[in-house]
């Protein structure tokens, strides 16, 4: 019997005893999947013809493991601040600040679908990457906000105007003060 299987009888018994059906129903569940026994489903066809059923009578699922839960992490992953500065940088430079939207920026660097799983050498990269988008927008990830180069005075605009520009560090320029 191979780990799936197992896993799709812990299913069925586990949906056997939430619908709370008695021992003949049950088998007419089964009979319906061509099968007498739990343990002589060998195909999804078969698996699935008996969940259809349970479904029928009101058996929801659980996600086999929730993201958002309490649960004790694994230690090659983020920590709980971590996580919090990562949700916080994504609500920083993201145009849609859901989480729904941070899956597939996650899985493009990470290869995760959720913030708890990153390790925390992904983490790093993910981190990066959202400064640097919340810079690109204008926004300081590390509190204030960017001023805008032509708002700075940096480059050709400010210069243009006659005015003296402080250099792009938004240190004031220190020339005549030497």
């Amino acid at each position: 019997m191979t780990a799936l299987q197992k896993r799709w009888i812990r299913m069925i018994h586990t949906a056997r005893q939430k619908t709370g059906i008695d021992e003949g129903a049950y088998r007419a569940i089964l009979s319906g999947a061509g099968v007498s026994s739990s343990t002589e489903i060998t195909t999804w066809e078969q698996y699935r013809s008996v969940m259809a059923a349970f479904r029928k009578l009101g058996f929801v699922p659980r996600r086999r493991m929730q993201a958002d839960t309490d649960g004790p992490r694994n230690p090659e992953w983020i920590t709980e601040a971590q996580e919090r500065y990562i949700l916080g940088l994504w609500e920083l430079a993201s145009r849609r600040k859901d989480r729904k939207s941070l899956a597939p920026f996650l899985e493009r660097i990470a290869g995760v679908r959720h913030v708890r799983f990153l390790k925390k050498a992904d983490a790093t990269k993910v981190i990066l990457a959202l400064r640097d988008m919340a810079i690109k927008a204008g926004k300081d990830p590390g509190g204030g906000a960017y001023a805008s180069d032509d708002e700075r005075g940096c480059g050709a605009s400010g210069s243009e105007r006659g005015e003296r520009p402080l250099s792009c560090d938004n240190e004031p320029d220190r020339r005549d003060k030497a």
